[in-house]
């Protein structure tokens, strides 16, 4: 359960912002790496993963294995790179399931036909095949799920792609923004109304402020629709002099600056001004925050939202 979203702002600039939530079982975390930067040097891409932590995991870890020894082409060549290992890392588990469970291989299952003992060629059994074809069915639905949106910086511009465990081939996206995760259907309607109100030339060349505080409003308000998802938000930017994590606590000040002005407890320009310096200045973010309840409306009232359940 988990909410990622992704914003190319110029051929320059993009961020993504990712929930820090995650599930094990019945046990809910707060603790799971959804953002890894794979590559580096001029050409890289921060990739963020929804689905089964265990397996986004694996696929980042032989990501970052790959393009450690081989520097990336392009941001694309990384989109391909993560689809080809997610397909491999599928037909691991499917060979796995199969042969724990009834002893027989992936080649053997394909053909029809196993071999005896003695060598002997013959075919499986109907009942053996439709277990088989259970057990493929059951590992594809959970792995299925998987999903990365990708923004990748090449020299000379920024992409979105998305790549996921159903495809082998990964898909470049047009528009100047993805998401995807099980809160994808609220985190969707913010940046669509966001990316509705600017002007036609203002498409390819977003805000980078204005595009971060919808990213994490649309955190925010899958964290509130969408079960499972929750925490304090992660960002990774993508600046003009490179890209760099966001810490904690100036992603969770960000975040109750961002939900502190559509609250109507901040000012427009005041949360501009707070939410440049917070993302991309060198204030300390106790100043920052003594900032933003000095220019609050309502000063008590917003530190009891804040520490509110409410949304």
């Amino acid at each position: 359960m988990t909410v990622i979203s992704s914003m190319r702002f110029n051929s320059q600039e993009g961020a993504i912002v990712a929930d820090e939530q995650s599930t094990y079982g019945n046990r809910k975390l707060s603790f799971a790496d959804k953002l890894v930067r794979i590559g580096n040097g001029e050409t890289y891409a921060i990739i963020g993963g929804t689905g089964h932590a265990d397996f986004l995991f694996n696929v980042s870890e032989r990501l970052r294995d790959y393009f450690n020894i081989n520097p990336a082409q392009n941001s694309e060549q990384i989109a391909e790179i993560t689809a080809r290992i997610m397909d491999v890392r599928k037909l691991a588990i499917v060979r796995g399931e199969l042969e724990s469970n009834l002893g027989i291989r992936y080649e053997e299952f394909i053909s029809g036909h196993c071999r005896s003992e003695e060598g002997q060629v013959i075919p499986i059994r109907q009942d053996l095949i439709e277990r088989m074809n259970n057990i493929q069915n059951q590992a594809n639905a959970q792995i299925s799920n998987n999903t990365f949106t990708i923004l990748g910086k090449d020299k000379d511009n920024v992409r979105l792609y998305r790549a996921d465990a159903s495809n082998l081939v990964p898909t470049l996206i047009g528009r100047p923004y993805d998401v995807v995760g099980s809160g994808n259907d609220s985190a969707d309607e913010v940046i669509v109304e966001f990316i509705e109100k600017l002007e036609r030339e203002k498409l390819k060349n977003i805000d980078p402020v204005e595009g971060i505080e919808a990213l994490i409003y649309a955190t925010h308000r899958a964290s509130v629709r969408n079960q499972g998802v929750g925490g304090t938000p992660v960002i990774y930017v993508i600046g003009k002099e490179g890209a760099f994590l966001v810490s904690e606590a100036r992603s969770q000040l960000a975040d109750n600056m961002v939900r502190g002005y559509r609250r109507e407890f901040l000012d427009r320009d005041v949360l501009k001004m707070l939410l440049q310096e917070t993302i991309y200045g060198e204030k300390e973010v106790d100043d920052i925050e003594d900032q933003m309840f000095e220019a609050a409306k309502k000063g008590r009232e917003f530190v009891r939202y804040l520490t509110s359940k409410k949304s």
